[in-house]
């Protein structure tokens, strides 16, 4: 990839989603940061993005899955992580059943996981015989 792979990044606590912009800056990537649902549907249409991360958990009317399906249905959507501390069967099975998730990060979130995991699927988007991480 020639250009600096852009990342959109929803999540609606504002603190929580300046630090992970940062940390995934300090990757070499460029984050677009958006903290509420509108936002980042707004932003989904105006731009195209290598990758979506999202947590699942927006305290809206909407989860981060709702927003992903939403943004697919007027793009193609490039490989989407969700980033949730509910690691239930239900939780699981729902983001499983979406079909858009292409990675998951379970909560305590740990930076270094979500940048191997973005890598990774950059990789696979670049190199597609390769497995999802």
């Amino acid at each position: 990839m020639n250009h600096k792979p852009k990342i959109l990044l929803i999540d609606n606590e504002f603190i929580v989603a300046m630090d992970i912009g940062r940390c995934i800056e300090d990757a070499e990537f460029e984050v677009n940061i958006c903290t509420s649902v509108k936002q980042a549907l707004e932003t989904a249409e105006k731009y195209s993005f290598d990758i979506i991360v999202s947590d699942m958990n927006l305290q809206s009317e909407m989860t981060g899955l709702d927003v992903i399906a939403e943004i697919g249905k007027n793009s193609q959507l490039p490989p989407c992580i969700i980033i949730t501390g509910y690691g239930d069967p239900e939780t699981l099975r729902k983001i499983n059943k979406s079909g858009n998730v292409s990675a998951l990060v379970l909560k305590p979130l740990f930076p270094v996981k979500l940048i191997e995991k973005i890598k990774k699927l950059i990789l696979l988007a670049e190199n597609p015989g390769q497995r999802k991480p």
